[in-house]
């Protein structure tokens, strides 16, 4: 095999546009009120915005009337269905009943526990005051604000634990070669 045609190979399998890279995602919904909650789905996809325009035509098509789904996050992440497998487990008991259509268990209720847990640690780290109401606010936002932290918080992880495997073998590549 030619040298540079199995570099051309290595530089397009990393393409992050490549249709082999999954992404993980959190969307979110506030389209099912008054008769439910909002709800966060976590999911992965290879492109995201397809994915919500099917999702929003299949919700639309069984609530019948339109739907949005926004979208909270999405990274790039190279082994996404073993970490969107572990990410449902953690969310496993705020598991939200939806029309049917493909996806249907992987819809989540917002509470924000995460995000009150978050307020309470920066009111004592950096000495403000909180009242119950400021608790109660973050707890009821209609936004995924716990689906939100987890997913980043599982991307940065990714990336560090990524570029620290990198930078090993680079190490060890440079100690081989003695450079």
């Amino acid at each position: 095999m030619n040298l540079n045609a199995g570099a051309l190979v290595a530089v397009t399998t990393l393409n992050l546009t490549d249709r082999n890279m999954k992404w993980l995602y959190c969307l979110f919904t506030w389209s099912l009120l008054p008769w439910r909650l909002p709800r966060f789905k976590i999911g992965i996809a290879t492109n995201v915005p397809q994915r919500i325009a099917q999702i929003e035509y299949e919700l639309s098509h069984a609530l019948g009337r339109p739907v949005i789904v926004r979208r909270a996050a999405a990274f790039p992440i190279i082994g996404a269905g073993w970490l969107e497998r572990r990410l449902h487990w953690v969310f496993d008991s705020l598991r939200a009943k939806m029309p049917k259509h493909a996806g249907k268990t992987e819809w989540f209720g917002i509470r924000n526990i995460g995000g009150v847990a978050i307020l309470v640690w920066l009111s004592r780290q950096y000495g403000f005051e909180i009242t119950p109401w400021h608790v109660l606010i973050v707890f009821f936002l209609p936004l995924p604000v716990d689906g939100f932290i987890v997913i980043c918080v599982a991307a940065f992880l990714h990336y560090a634990v990524f570029c620290g495997v990198a930078w090993a073998f680079c190490m060890i590549l440079i100690t081989a070669l003695n450079i």
